[in-house]
């Protein structure tokens, strides 16, 4: 039997949601061409919940270019969306700080590869092991390598 959710993200198989297809489609659109979102409503109006079915329709379900000329990459996505909370971050040093942010960054990008039933390819379980965060330099080119193995991807 449904109920009403009454905090954090609700489960459609659980709660009562109301459908929010034009809006995901509106907001995957945004994403399409390279606007910044923001999403502003009060407590408990389905911001988090919207934003993780955005996710997910950004994860597996939008089916990349058939365009011949991107032969980079076999995957079969347009997007390589990764979820990241930085409120667990606070009040750490910058070493902790990096050193946390990379493992989230490799755990969401094993669990993406997962999600879509795909191996990580070796180049980027190579990169994965080669790289060290230490400040916002290393972060920025790790980040260009990375969106280089993923073209026609957009990292996001």
């Amino acid at each position: 039997m449904r109920r009403f959710g009454t905090q954090g993200p609700v489960n459609t198989q659980d709660h009562y949601v109301v459908q929010r297809s034009d809006e995901i489609a509106d907001y995957i659109k945004h994403v399409e061409d390279g606007k910044y979102v923001v999403l502003f409503a009060p407590r408990q109006t389905g911001k988090t919940t919207f934003f993780q079915a955005c996710l997910e329709t950004l994860t597996v379900g939008e089916l990349a270019n058939t365009d011949p000329t991107q032969v980079k990459s076999t995957s079969k996505y347009n997007y390589f969306p990764i979820q990241l909370n930085f409120d667990v971050y606070k009040n750490t040093s910058v070493a902790d700080f990096y050193d946390n942010l990379y493992q989230d960054i490799c755990e969401e990008i094993e669990k993406l590869y997962q999600r879509r039933d795909e191996i990580v390819p070796e180049t980027v379980s190579q990169i994965l092991e080669d790289t060290k965060l230490t400040d916002h330099h290393a972060m920025r080119r790790f980040f260009r390598r990375l969106e280089r193995l993923l073209t026609p991807q957009n990292a996001l």
